[in-house]
């Protein structure tokens, strides 16, 4: 919401705001933030894209590969190749998104401080984003090509670690007396109060995988899934081995003003699930 209002109020002016990007931006991107990256573009005429990070110095960094990055004070901040986010699949679904229209993106794995060549834990996260088109201004601002079609808005799509969204399976878990995970409609973890649920490691390669929610240590975890995670009601709740487990429709937080968003007609419609397990 913060960065939707910085672009609506005039904060930022356009995509080539430099200045005004790494003013909104870099507060929010600071040591101990849970915001692991922001990445913004022009959904209808693109010419690149604004990549920012968290920084090794605790600041934030910006990169993009836009036409006008040696304007950018310091010089430095041009990216080495294309970053290629209009291949994305955000990036396409919001090239049909109108302005103020949010959505679910990942999880995914993020690289922390994608700028360092080494890191002092662990080089990549475990991520979830929030995308919008929001509005520059009063809508009115043209892209940097000068297209019309470019005009008064930018796709944005900001990531936090999963770590962060834990308290929420952990506080449904809590108030309903039993274990929650949150998790998306096509399965895949994305927080739960032990967070090692949400990797699969294979044992004969090592690769590590973001687990989908029936492949939990669990004797249930084998029935969730199908329509018990598309459609969920609470008469599609199952016992097993004395335990209550039940699928709740979790929508887009809030819209760009703030407001919280309508729960879906459809209970598909709203991408993510939580999960409740209580003894009966």
């Amino acid at each position: 919401r913060a960065v939707g209002a910085g672009f609506e109020s005039g904060v930022v002016t356009s995509l080539s705001d430099y200045a005004g990007i790494l003013q909104l931006l870099t507060p929010l991107l600071g040591a101990g933030s849970p915001l692991l990256e922001v990445e913004l573009a022009e959904p209808r005429a693109y010419g690149g894209a604004v990549h920012m990070a968290q920084s090794p110095t605790g600041g934030a960094t910006l990169v993009t590969d836009r036409d006008d990055c040696a304007e950018i004070k310091g010089h430095r901040s041009c990216s080495q190749e294309p970053m290629y986010v209009n291949t994305s699949a955000w990036y396409r679904r919001a090239m049909s998104a109108s302005a103020g229209q949010q959505f679910w993106d990942g999880p995914s794995f993020t690289r922390h401080r994608s700028n360092s060549l080494m890191c002092s834990g662990f080089c990549w996260h475990s991520a979830y984003a929030l995308a919008e088109v929001i509005t520059i201004g009063d809508g009115q601002n043209l892209s940097q090509t000068g297209n019309a079609q470019g005009a008064g808005v930018v796709a944005l799509r900001a990531a936090v670690a999963t770590s962060a969204i834990q308290s929420v399976a952990a506080t449904a878990g809590r108030l309903a007396h039993g274990d929650g995970w949150l998790c998306r409609v096509e399965g895949e973890v994305i927080a739960a109060v032990d967070m090692a649920d949400s990797f699969r490691v294979d044992s004969g390669t090592g690769a590590v995988s973001l687990a989908r929610i029936w492949e939990i240590n669990k004797p249930w975890a084998a029935a969730v899934r199908g329509k018990f995670l598309e459609r969920p009601t609470p008469s599609r709740s199952f016992l097993d081995s004395g335990v209550r487990i039940s699928a709740w429709p979790v929508p887009v937080p809030s819209t760009s003003s703030g407001a919280a968003n309508p729960m879906p007609k459809w209970p598909e419609a709203a991408a993510l699930r939580l999960v409740l397990a209580v003894r009966d």
